[in-house]
């Protein structure tokens, strides 16, 4: 066997990535900055990160590292240079750049080397989609990884997109990103951010990412996908000719579906909520605008920010995003509405839920309205909220204090803990925007 050899990218290119590959990144920022100023586009600068990082790192277990955040973010990147004028639109590509490098150099990622794979016939695209399946099962990303050069050269690419996505969302409930990461992929070279030249190799790392064993999570619990396929099939949605638009006579059903999803206790009632709605008549686009005004009813009802909370309002947007897509199957969309709240970094929000706000009626003790309001609060969140986080962790009854709007204390923050003074993490001085002696109402 011929020595593999590194993947090579075109003449026009190529300096700019092994300029991301090789500079220190003590100077890669300075160095970046100076490349934009002279004339590079930030589109060419994030094109040759997103080939870099797709080159020479490797994914590590789990989602973090590897090309994988910097992949999936590039659609957004690409947005938020849009609308950043002059200089200031320098700092996301900066930062991207920036990720790409230190994902280059860190030892849990690199050093490494995407090689020349050469493409598999495995005897046309159905032969090729069987034996896909088989290495998923197997978790064989490197076979998966040959079958994916052949099909994308030779079937039309929105199926072999959803051939991948009909893995990427039932593994939603492992882990959001297996969903996530050939979404935000996809949607990066279908608006344009990423020439479609490049779908071939810049797809690979997503394809080996889906196709791998699932790491198993901390928390195990049984899986949600026998329910929701026994919702299709109590409700016949995939029997029915489904409604794929929305339009304004649905605008009340819509309303009430989000309504009705935002003030769920339990999150495995939205796929029941969702499949009834579809059934009843709803078209899809519709329930996926329903899990958007959803998702941010539950956001409004959690006790407090966490990084992955954004993956509510993320998540939904992509499934509306990929819903709207012509050639994505039938069975795929309907997966994209009902798994939606599957996932780990989702479920965490259903620990940090508050089920109930109940103030004590006035004049019951003498305390001022300014400590009775929060420490009513204080004393429901107690009752209310899991005793334990979305990792089993048993919670202190001292961190799930919660004040209420308009009563935030000098240096306490949005989470009140005005009845324990001593708290780690608890700044001392006053927020912004607050005035420490300001008159007691």
């Amino acid at each position: 066997m011929p020595m593999p050899q590194r993947v090579q990218y075109s003449d026009a290119i190529e300096p700019l990535v092994q300029f991301i590959e090789d500079t220190p990144p003590a100077e890669i920022l300075d160095r970046t900055l100076d490349k934009l100023r002279a004339g590079v586009s930030p589109q060419t600068m994030l094109t040759a990160s997103a080939l870099a990082v797709t080159r020479s790192t490797e994914m590590p277990p789990g989602h973090h590292g590897g090309p994988l955040h910097p992949l999936a973010g590039l659609y957004a990147v690409s947005k938020l240079v849009e609308r950043l004028e002059g200089e200031q639109s320098f700092v996301p590509i900066l930062q991207h750049v920036a990720l790409t490098n230190k994902h280059i150099n860190h030892p849990a990622m690199g050093p490494y080397q995407l090689l020349e794979f050469a493409a598999e016939d495995a005897g046309g695209f159905e032969a090729a989609k069987a034996a896909y399946l088989m290495a998923v099962q197997r978790g064989e990303w490197n076979k998966a990884d040959h079958l994916f050069q052949w099909m994308w050269k030779n079937a039309p690419e929105i199926e072999v997109f959803d051939l991948l996505m009909s893995v990427a969302i039932p593994k939603n409930f492992n882990d959001d990103h297996y969903f996530m990461f050939p979404g935000t992929v996809w949607r990066a070279f279908d608006t344009g951010v990423l020439d479609k030249e490049l779908l071939p190799v810049l797809m690979r790392p997503v394809v080996r990412f889906v196709t791998r064993s699932p790491v198993a999570p901390n928390n195990p619990m049984p899986s949600p996908l026998p329910a929701i396929e026994a919702l299709i099939e109590e409700h016949q949605l995939l029997n029915r000719i489904l409604r794929q638009r929305s339009g304004e006579d649905e605008t009340a059903a819509i309303g009430e579906l989000g309504e009705a999803i935002g003030a769920v206790d339990v999150f495995a009632d939205i796929p029941v909520l969702m499949a009834k709605a579809l059934a009843g008549g709803l078209s899809l686009e519709g329930g996926g605008e329903a899990l958007s005004i959803g998702a941010a009813g539950l956001f409004l009802r959690s006790l407090g920010g966490n990084p992955m909370d954004v993956h509510l309002h993320t998540s939904v947007n992509l499934r509306r995003y990929l819903i709207r897509l012509d050639g994505i199957s039938v069975r795929n969309k309907l997966m994209l509405l009902l798994t939606w709240q599957s996932g780990p970094e989702i479920r965490s929000t259903a620990g940090r839920i508050i089920y109930a706000v109940r103030l004590r009626p006035a004049g019951l003790h003498r305390a001022s309205r300014r400590d009775r309001v929060p420490r009513q609060f204080h004393r429901d969140a107690l009752v209310q909220a899991s005793p334990v986080d979305h990792r089993r962790i048993p919670r202190h009854p001292r961190a799930v204090a919660l004040d209420a709007s308009g009563l935030r204390r000098p240096g306490r923050g949005d989470f009140l803990r005005q009845e324990h003074d001593g708290l780690r993490g608890v700044s001392g001085a006053p927020p912004r925007g607050i005035v420490p002696n300001a008159p007691q109402p």
